[in-house]
């Protein structure tokens, strides 16, 4: 629902993107855990950080704790967050990342 693209993304288009990102060097894809369970992931491209928690793990803080790691291991980089989107305009900007505000 955030994703920039609002396209139904078609199964096989979706594990094609990510069968060339994994080939990639450094895909610069991460998954976010806590107690050794995934609870959200995130990925940088160039100085763009793209991020999501799972729907079931929303409101504990997560994103909080994701992006204050992200920050301390790959430095200030940009999030393009929707307008409406509060808490995570709130959540990224608390973790010192500038924040590009996208119209819906």
């Amino acid at each position: 629902m955030m994703s920039k693209n609002k396209d139904t993304v078609d199964w096989n288009d979706h594990v094609g993107w990510l069968d060339r990102r994994l080939a990639l060097a450094d895909p610069n894809l991460f998954i976010f855990e806590l107690d050794e369970k995934p609870v959200a992931t995130f990925r940088i491209d160039g100085e763009d950080v793209s991020y999501t928690v799972a729907p079931e793990q929303r409101n504990r803080g997560i994103a909080k704790l994701m992006l204050n790691e992200v920050r301390s291991r790959f430095g200030r980089l940009r999030a393009q967050v929707y307008a409406d989107n509060v808490p995570s305009i709130k959540v990224a900007q608390t973790a010192g990342f500038e924040v590009v505000i996208i119209d819906v």
